[in-house]
């Protein structure tokens, strides 16, 4: 059977939206946490259901799926639990054949078709998964993804710069070629959706 992909809505129709307890508030078996908050009580605190995919988002107030994990899950029960010791079972689903989408972290956004939470166009991933934006010219850096790719910024000696086959413009703050040398073309794919339509407004 082909699963059913369903946005979770702040007031949603199918009785999904489950009355609990809030991230790091104190709970039970009789007193479980929101879980369309993808929040599961583990050791009896209200905590993300997967710590290694998700982490809690005070903005939007409930877990969001870091860079590179899926933005697709299934619900446990309004019952479930995560202490094996109460009997209960995490992996219990409310309906297995529907996932449901989640929030990506701040400066991320859901990719189609892969549905994985990727970093927006001038972000960066870090290493616990956040998405941090890139480094201006000039500013320290470990590798070329952390450099404004928009500007064609390097990460040349520990430092975000143009390498050897461009030049700095320091008018524009970009990195350019010489006239009538082969040049490259921003991937435009990769650019969130607002700030695309932002730049094409300003030119109009």
């Amino acid at each position: 059977m082909v699963p059913t992909w369903t946005l979770i809505l702040p007031t949603d129709q199918k009785g999904l939206n489950w009355s609990g307890k809030s991230y790091l508030d104190s709970c039970s078996t009789e007193e479980p946490c929101i879980a369309t908050k993808w929040l599961s009580c583990q050791d009896g605190v209200c905590k993300c259901m997967d710590s290694k995919e998700l982490i809690y988002d005070s903005t939007i107030d409930q877990c969001a799926a870091i860079a590179d994990f899926s933005c697709l899950r299934k619900l446990p029960s309004p019952e479930s639990t995560s202490n094996e010791e109460e009997g209960t079972h995490p992996n219990e689903t409310v309906n297995s054949d529907e996932v449901y989408y989640i929030n990506c972290i701040k400066n991320a956004r859901c990719t189609y078709p892969e549905d994985v939470c990727k970093c927006d166009f001038r972000y960066y991933k870090t290493r616990n998964g956040s998405c941090l934006e890139q480094h201006g010219y000039g500013e320290r850096c470990s590798a070329d993804d952390q450099c404004d790719k928009y500007r064609f910024f390097s990460c040349v000696g520990g430092k975000c710069a143009c390498d050897r086959d461009h030049r700095y413009d320091v008018k524009r703050n970009k990195c350019f070629k010489p006239v009538g040398e082969s040049c490259a073309v921003i991937d435009y794919v990769d650019i969130n959706d607002a700030y695309f339509k932002g730049k094409i407004s300003m030119l109009q």
